[in-house]
């Protein structure tokens, strides 16, 4: 498509931000209990937020493949490198606090 207008209004940085807050409000949900719609856990959710958050970021379709980001040269209060650490730690250790 050569027209991004279905897109007007829609913010990058505040959508990766909703789901940094999304991520970090689910790791201290009281109880754990909290399940997806297709049954995933409460990690499940949190693991696959970051990794959306990650995604959209990315200006490739590879996991390692972020030579840039719009974050790096914002004043949005978020760093790219807040999104991937915080990625890597629940990958590494399910459940840890955020940081």
């Amino acid at each position: 498509f050569l027209e991004d207008s279905h897109l007007e209004g829609f913010c990058l940085l505040g959508f990766v931000t909703a789901l940094m807050v999304k991520a970090r409000h689910l790791l201290h949900w009281p109880g754990s209990d909290l399940q997806g719609v297709d049954g995933a856990s409460t990690q499940d959710l949190v693991t696959n937020t970051l990794e959306l958050a990650y995604i959209h970021l990315s200006d490739s379709d590879t996991k390692a493949g972020l030579e840039f980001s719009f974050l790096d040269e914002s004043p949005w209060p978020l760093t790219t490198e807040d999104v991937i650490l915080n990625m890597q730690t629940q990958q590494l250790a399910p459940g840890a606090g955020y940081v």
